[in-house]
């Protein structure tokens, strides 16, 4: 038994190193503007037969590698209806991917912790309990990473396809909201504009009133800054 849970514990560390690798590329990319790098590769291949091949690759890279605004350039290159189907389909892909990782290396260590420790327990249990709307908040709270999601449901003994279904309609209105605020600019369309801020103002309110821990945490934030 002991060498079950050492190797539990093991694959849980080589999450958090992979977390914080996750975080240190973050900074990275951030500081050296990566994004600018890989705007211009995209722009230069968006004519190609392989352009979005590549496009849809990126996003299950960024399960790993974090590569910032793909649905916002989506929408900068293809219509409205196209850049909204890739980006879903390309984010279900990282979706997917990043939650069986972050099962495989850290469910079974945080049962064993919790089972020690009772309000721990509890708290679990309660999030668990309301899983499939604390998911869909999570994802209108575009303001968290994406991934902090994937992992969060992976560890937890949510269903797959409850997380998968609340990711999926969690993700929905942020990629709506995202592709009209960039399409708002290049078309001067005032009406797209007024939407996608009411869209993504919105999800940035509903999670606080969805989720009571969020709203609270929030508060001790802005507390803390002033």
């Amino acid at each position: 038994m002991s060498g079950e849970k050492n190797k539990h514990k093991l694959k849980f560390q080589i999450l958090i190193a992979f977390i914080t690798l996750f975080f240190l590329f973050s900074i990275f990319q951030y500081v050296f503007g990566f994004e600018g790098y890989l705007k211009s590769f995209l722009e230069s291949i968006k004519d190609t037969k392989m352009f979005l091949a590549i496009y849809l690759s990126l996003f299950v890279i960024s399960s790993f590698f974090p590569i910032p605004f793909l649905t916002f350039f989506g929408a900068t290159v293809f219509t409205f209806e196209k850049a909204f189907i890739y980006s879903v389909l390309g984010n279900v892909l990282a979706f997917v991917l990043l939650f069986y990782v972050a099962r495989w290396l850290g469910k079974d260590y945080l049962n064993d912790y919790v089972a020690k420790k009772p309000k721990l327990k509890k708290l679990k249990f309660d999030l668990e309990k309301k899983s499939f709307l604390t998911i869909v908040f999570l994802r209108f709270f575009y303001i968290i990473p994406t991934e902090f999601v994937c992992i969060l449901g992976g560890i937890s003994n949510m269903g797959f396809w409850k997380y998968s279904l609340a990711s999926l309609l969690g993700s929905l209105p942020v990629t709506i909201g995202s592709i009209m605020l960039i399409h708002s600019s290049q078309t001067n369309n005032p009406k797209y504009m007024a939407f996608s801020f009411i869209i993504m103002g919105a999800l940035l309110i509903i999670p606080l009133f969805g989720i009571p821990k969020l709203r609270s945490f929030v508060k001790s934030s802005s507390k803390k800054k002033v």
